[in-house]
């Protein structure tokens, strides 16, 4: 028996306006060995065959920045204008999915370094689950304090 899985959408979010990455451009604008952030973002999700469709939530004022990302793709892609928020862009994403009953994926476009087993190991969980989540451990030791004073080292074997 062939095991159908679920259509999956991936929502690329990249409305954000990068204010803590203090440049003079958003984060998904950079170019990494002439191509963008945002650009390499997409076509990760656009090489990996657990994904069947992309929407990218473009941040405002930047849609031809956003058409040239996406110009090319394989996958079935919709673009919309991001909203005043995360929540907001999102919500606009999921308007423009052209499938009502299917798994959705939503990644910041400013990650481009997501690897294709990365996104099928979330996929594959949530078509086993119904939802999941990307994570790594944390290498970084993190404190606890209170008024200023450390009051505990937080186990790193327990944070993502």
């Amino acid at each position: 028996m062939r095991n159908i899985r679920p259509y999956t959408v991936a929502i690329i979010l990249a409305g954000g306006a990068s204010t803590r990455f203090s440049a003079e451009k958003t984060k998904q604008k950079f170019d990494i060995a002439g191509i963008s952030v945002l650009r390499r973002t997409l076509l990760a999700f656009d090489k990996c065959d657990a994904v069947d469709e992309i929407v990218l939530a473009y941040r405002t004022g930047e849609e031809d920045f956003a058409k040239e990302c996406v110009a090319d793709l394989n996958k079935k892609v919709s673009i919309t204008e991001g909203g005043k928020c995360r929540a907001e862009s999102a919500r606009r994403a999921f308007e423009c999915i052209s499938c009502r009953e299917c798994i959705v994926m939503i990644h910041d476009g400013a990650r481009c370094l997501i690897e294709d087993n990365d996104i099928k190991a979330v996929a594959l969980a949530c078509y086993e689950s119904g939802a999941a989540s990307a994570a790594s451990l944390i290498t970084d030791t993190v404190k606890r304090i209170s008024g200023g004073l450390i009051f505990d080292t937080l186990n790193r074997e327990e944070l993502v």
